[in-house]
């Protein structure tokens, strides 16, 4: 499910060189954690199996460097996940399923394309759920990442699952993230969102049958203000002489004021329905854009990567169609974490508030490339650069 930040480790290095230093800082961290998590109500003997059994495991820190989301164009990461063969697959999960997305839109009202993609792209219908401890997995970044706190909480969140009899240890397995099952929920949101589908009891994410995994999605979804009426979004095409300044999700505007801009879909004609719409163009003015609903934001707190909600989208939108929908991608290569850390930074000295300098491009920082862009008379898609980068060197 969410992808966090990339985390940048410094004691699993020193594992190899200084062993007794690596063993000293781990066993300090681990007795502040056990310490925090007894106050949560962790109870103490699963304190004991925790501090007797989880080791840090250095493949989660290299895993958690090469995050596609990060590493890939927007393009690129889109064409991977939106795969001819997925299509054919979520075509056929739709059908092989077909009482069991019924039953999930009667009770939520979500169309059975929406979760479908979320399934196969999340696991690849239920064939790749990942097979690293969760625990393990969770302890290393809260110890080595960043966002310590953050991974903290997700680790009692396992711990918790653990203690309430949902799953035992030994079941907990996921990804490199901690995220679990068929649609990948973080252990937290196991505990906020998790939903059994035949009734009352524990929630069944790992096993074969997807069925409380589909409605654990589906409810996560509703609760956070997906509208089943309204689309995530779709293509479009732009005019020659489109002003980029209107683009961005912090630009949100009417059905009247696109038209007006001359911004046409291009599978459909009428999003006067829509509400309040924003224009995103995740490679830039060169590359595709999209105009999206609130529903994509709801897509973002699943994953906050444009890209990925985009990948949903269009897998949604190609198992409901029946046609394969392509776009002239233009492969552009994104700056690095690094980079994006010193394009934050430049842009702060010259007085652009860009959210924080943390290396991930989020809307304050593609707002500020947008600003710097209208003053230097550039085309204004907000898309962070090594042009950009170069130009703010200067």
């Amino acid at each position: 499910m969410a992808t966090a930040a990339s985390s940048h480790g410094h004691r699993l290095g020193a594992r190899r060189d200084h062993p007794h230093l690596f063993e000293s800082a781990y066993c300090s961290w681990r007795d502040q954690f056990v310490q925090r998590a007894g106050e949560e109500g962790v109870p103490a003997e699963w304190l004991d199996h925790f501090r007797n059994s989880v080791q840090p495991n250095p493949a989660v820190l290299k895993d958690s460097h090469a995050q596609p989301e990060m590493t890939l164009s927007a393009g690129t990461y889109i064409q991977k996940l939106v795969t001819e063969q997925r299509i054919r697959d979520g075509r056929q999960a739709a059908t092989d399923h077909a009482d069991r997305f019924q039953g999930i839109r009667d009770k939520f009202g979500i169309e059975a394309e929406i979760l479908a993609a979320i399934w196969g792209i999340e696991s690849n219908f239920g064939q790749l759920m990942g097979d690293y401890p969760v625990l393990e997995s969770l302890a290393t970044l809260a110890f080595d990442g960043q966002r310590s706190n953050f991974w903290e909480h997700e680790l009692i969140a396992a711990l918790q699952i653990a203690v309430s009899g949902a799953a035992a240890p030994d079941r907990l397995v996921g990804s490199w993230a901690g995220a679990m099952g068929h649609t990948q929920f973080m252990p937290s949101t196991y505990l906020s969102d998790s939903l059994k589908l035949s009734g009352q009891g524990h929630a069944d994410i790992w096993g074969d049958d997807p069925s409380d995994a589909l409605a654990s999605t589906a409810n996560f979804l509703i609760r956070r203000g997906w509208q089943p009426e309204l689309p995530w979004g779709d293509g479009v095409r732009l005019p020659k002489a489109f002003d980029f300044s209107l683009s961005g999700r912090w630009n949100r505007f009417n059905a009247a004021r696109w038209h007006d801009a001359g911004v046409q879909l291009c599978g459909q004609d009428d999003y006067s329905d829509w509400g309040l719409c924003a224009l995103i163009l995740p490679e830039g003015h060169r590359g595709p854009g999209f105009l999206v609903t609130k529903n994509f934001d709801i897509l973002l707190q699943y994953n906050a990567s444009a890209a990925y909600a985009l990948a949903v989208g269009l897998l949604a939108k190609n198992i409901h169609e029946h046609e394969v929908v392509n776009f002239n991608w233009t492969q552009t290569a994104p700056l690095s974490q690094d980079c994006i850390r010193e394009l934050q930074t430049l842009l702060v000295r010259r007085g652009f508030d860009t959210g924080g300098i943390d290396g991930i491009a989020g809307s304050a920082t593609l707002r500020s490339v947008q600003q710097w862009q209208l003053r230097r008379g550039e085309p204004p898609d907000g898309l962070p650069s090594h042009r950009i980068l170069e130009s703010l060197r200067g």
